[in-house]
């Protein structure tokens, strides 16, 4: 368990329900948070925290794969531009 995930759990604990201490934490540290405190108060709405966190990360991923992939794209054609000018100009007379 992280630091980050210790003292959210600490800070609901002690406090009524402020979810500013959630900020920040990623999808999986929020699912460990729901994890150790199923008692709060704040479970609902850590819960739909977690939810929204975890839409967010998957939303992101995808952008970056699609982002990685038109790259990959790119130099592949690029690789194959800069061999058709070699052969090219090795068949030139």
């Amino acid at each position: 368990m992280s630091v980050r995930v210790t003292r959210a759990i600490r800070l609901l604990s002690q406090s009524s329900v402020d979810l500013e201490v959630l900020k920040g934490l990623t999808a999986a540290e929020l699912n460990e948070v729901l994890a150790e405190v199923p008692r709060l108060r704040t479970t609902d709405a850590v819960q739909q925290l977690y939810s929204q966190r975890r839409s967010e990360e998957a939303e992101q991923r995808a952008v970056r794969t699609f982002l990685v992939r038109v790259w990959t794209a790119l130099l592949a054609l690029i690789g194959v531009a800069l061999a058709g000018v070699k052969a090219w100009t090795q068949l030139r007379p």
